[in-house]
């Protein structure tokens, strides 16, 4: 067991504000399952447990945790065994009377602010589902019975398994409760949501959206915006200039930005890197445009939250931007292009937007990294199962079932494993492309631009092997190199490759390449 000071410390580490959580849930995690009551729930339950065999003992002190409490109101929480172990806990509460009557209203809020985070994802018996149902025809909501009592544990009983914000008459409960998880709970599962709604009719788009592919992948983004994010990194700004020299002070950067800096960052998604990029780069101006209006409502509402005014979002195809070209410093797109259906257009669209000098950033999957990913999509084809949440519920369940030493059970180590939106991309995408460094390399020369490194997203471990290896490429440039070095240690991308280029001064690529 951890020493009582820093397990307080991780506690009063949780609560800050300024910081991306989504980091530490695995430290989180493991303080949590080597405390004894955890230790003792987790190891007494698995995905086959009937409700009667979770063990009572311990049960209590595991939900009243101020820790596990701020992990569930705060995060995804990404662990095979935590997740068996509130799943049992979520239907014991449901079907167990005695037992709910026990347990505290702000542990069932945190829960339901877990699945309301997770969206859903967690498996659901026959029996919970017919529970479901009845407590969702008998809620006593005021507009529908102005004389009964309103009852905010029966609002968060049926938050730990469907969406309340539509719920008749859910708009005046928000102070029913003198409990604070019951006021976040609120606020994210009814609040936010219907701030996104109204949002939704207020962003204007820049030209239409035509091509078949782009409109399939609008509507996946439609049903589960993507992805949900709860806190983030807040560092004081800094110029393009040393910004772009952040992750390795070799690169050249000798070129000034305009000022303000004009940033474009092509399909945002949920905007946490268009957020991240206006607070971070001094002087910003951030344009970020996406398919999917429900990501951008999720976007929009995330920036007012953080008071952020040199930021827009647009609706836009990359292949339609209707912008000036040649007007922006930086270029950020993550994960968008290996989605199109002709990536090599999207990546010139991005080139024609930057200034001579501005500079590219693109993430795109590695192929070699993807192997257990292609493993799991070839298991869905084969099987017919839908993307839809039954059917995401469904793989996931096969997969927690399976032995270790299965061939799928790694995905369980995938963070995007543990929400219905990043399971969905990460298994159920209808289109997605794959990389090794030579094509990537190709595609930006053939876009008029030049590759510079592909170290964003790396650690010190892994260049100091790579300069161990390659001693005389000090500045971590060599695609090739890095081809080699990837070959030899397959999930060194496993996150995407986070690839930067650069629009010659003169506009014209060279032809060598590293």
């Amino acid at each position: 067991s951890i020493v009582p000071f820093w397990r307080t410390e991780l506690q009063r580490f949780f609560e800050l504000q300024d910081v991306d959580l989504s980091r530490f849930v695995d430290i989180v995690v493991r303080v949590l399952k080597v405390t004894p009551p955890f230790d003792l729930a987790i190891g007494k339950v698995d995905s086959a447990s009937a409700i009667h065999q979770l063990p009572a003992t311990g049960l209590h002190e595991v939900m009243e945790d101020a820790l596990l409490r701020l992990l569930l109101c705060r995060s995804v929480v990404s662990d095979g065994g935590l997740e068996t172990l509130l799943t049992q806990m979520r239907a014991k509460i449901l079907l167990d009377r005695t037992f709910c009557a026990g347990a505290p209203l702000g542990f069932v809020c945190a829960l339901a602010l877990q699945c309301f985070n997770n969206e859903y994802v967690y498996a659901e018996s026959s029996d919970e589902h017919a529970q479901v149902e009845t407590l969702l025809a008998g809620i006593g909501i005021p507009s529908l019975s102005p004389n009964a009592p309103v009852d905010p544990r029966k609002i968060a009983l049926l938050a730990m398994y469907r969406s309340i914000h539509d719920l008749p008459g859910i708009g005046g409960m928000g102070a029913c409760a003198d409990e604070p998880a019951w006021a976040l709970l609120f606020k994210q599962a009814v609040t936010n949501v219907l701030t996104e709604r109204a949002e939704r009719a207020r962003i204007e788009s820049l030209g239409p959206i035509d091509d078949e592919t782009s409109r399939a992948v609008r509507q996946m983004y439609e049903e589960n915006p993507y992805p949900r994010w709860f806190s983030m990194d807040r560092f004081p700004p800094v110029s393009l200039a040393a910004w772009i020299a952040r992750p390795l002070s070799v690169v050249d950067s000798r070129t000034p930005p305009g000022d303000p800096a004009r940033i474009l960052v092509a399909g945002c998604g949920t905007g946490k890197e268009a957020c991240e990029l206006a607070l971070d780069i001094a002087h910003a101006q951030v344009l970020a445009v996406d398919l999917s209006l429900a990501s951008l409502a999720y976007a929009k509402r995330c920036a007012h939250e953080l008071g952020l005014g040199n930021i827009e979002f647009r609706q836009a195809d990359l292949l339609n931007l209707g912008l000036t070209e040649g007007s922006f410093d930086l270029v950020s797109s993550s994960g968008v292009l290996h989605h199109m259906q002709r990536p090599e257009l999207g990546l010139e669209a991005l080139a024609r937007q930057l200034r001579p000098g501005g500079w590219l950033r693109v993430a795109l999957y590695s192929e070699r990294a993807r192997s257990i990913v292609n493993l799991a999509r070839q298991h869905v084809q084969e099987r017919g199962i839908r993307p839809d949440a039954a059917g995401i519920r469904e793989f996931r369940q096969h997969v927690r079932d399976l032995p270790d030493g299965a061939p799928l059970k790694p995905l369980t180590r995938w963070g995007d494993f543990y929400s219905l939106s990043t399971c969905r991309d990460l298994i159920f995408h209808i289109m997605e492309h794959q990389y090794r460094l030579p094509q990537i390399d190709s595609m930006l020369r053939d876009a008029g631009l030049v590759p510079v490194d592909v170290v964003e997203s790396l650690g010190p471990d892994v260049l100091a092997q790579y300069r161990h290896r390659f001693p005389h490429d000090p500045g971590f440039a060599s695609f090739q190199n890095w081809d080699l070095f990837e070959q030899a240690h397959p999930n060194t991308f496993a996150r995407m490759f986070s690839v930067r280029a650069r629009k010659p001064e003169n506009g014209v690529a060279q032809a060598a390449k590293h």
